[in-house]
């Protein structure tokens, strides 16, 4: 049995409150706002100059892959443009023009995204290598229409454009860098062919187009067939 001198009482000591970690204690609360507010500020001035570092960092990646992807695709003009398939198919369409015609538009419709399918990347390196040729063959055509350059060098007009609904902001941005105009409205085929200059023709290439778009097409020019050229799947 224990007795009671063997216990012991404990009094814990009073706990000593420690000193606030605040620096700005002892200043008044308006010296305090104040502060908080220059705080405030160059937390700011950190977040929006670690933004503006990521962006920069962002846009120089964007700008390598853009030109990494150009340089892929002028390595395939190069190889397509020497093959035997191409120069065939261009004497086919050449031979199957009206006399002393000539081409002064190529407009390319459903190319489909070039960037990320292998077919829509040929068919996109296939209209870039048309557009040159089959213009080249018309010499300089003088038109109301906006001169551009493209990859080449070679004055293209405005009204040789490319139209694909899905097309991405990257497929965008190669399209500039390789002076491609991208048409913005969506008629679904109905593109009316620009004004006839002398004896030229149009050739619409149309490599993933459903057959309403065709029939939309050459609905639209139906006066006008004898100056439609299409090169298409269907």
């Amino acid at each position: 049995m224990l007795e009671m001198d063997s216990w012991q009482t404990v009094v814990g000591k009073p706990t000593r409150k420690s000193k606030s970690k605040d620096k700005n204690h002892n200043l008044s609360s308006h010296d305090r706002a104040k502060f908080k507010v220059q705080d405030d500020k160059l937390k700011n001035f950190k977040d929006n100059h670690h933004f503006q570092q990521d962006r920069a960092e962002g846009h120089a990646n964007s700008v390598l892959k853009i030109q990494c992807f150009i340089d892929k695709i002028i390595t395939a003009i190069q190889t397509l443009r020497d093959s035997g398939l191409f120069k065939f198919l261009c004497d086919r369409i050449i031979s199957n023009t009206r006399q002393k015609s000539y081409f002064s538009t190529v407009v390319c419709l459903g190319v489909g995204n070039f960037s990320t399918s292998t077919s829509s990347f040929w068919q996109f390196v296939l209209y870039l290598c048309l557009r040159k040729y089959l213009l080249l063959q018309s010499g300089e055509v003088e038109t109301d229409s906006i001169i551009l350059h493209d990859i080449f060098g070679e004055k293209i007009n405005e009204e040789s454009f490319l139209f694909e609904p899905n097309i991405s902001e990257f497929e965008k941005s190669v399209c500039k860098s390789l002076g491609v105009h991208i048409c913005q409205q969506n008629l679904f085929g109905q593109y009316k062919l620009p004004t006839a200059i002398n004896n030229d023709s149009v050739l619409y290439f149309m490599p993933h187009c459903p057959y309403q778009l065709y029939c939309n097409l050459i609905w639209t020019n139906c006066t006008e067939l004898d100056r439609l050229y299409i090169l298409g799947n269907r």
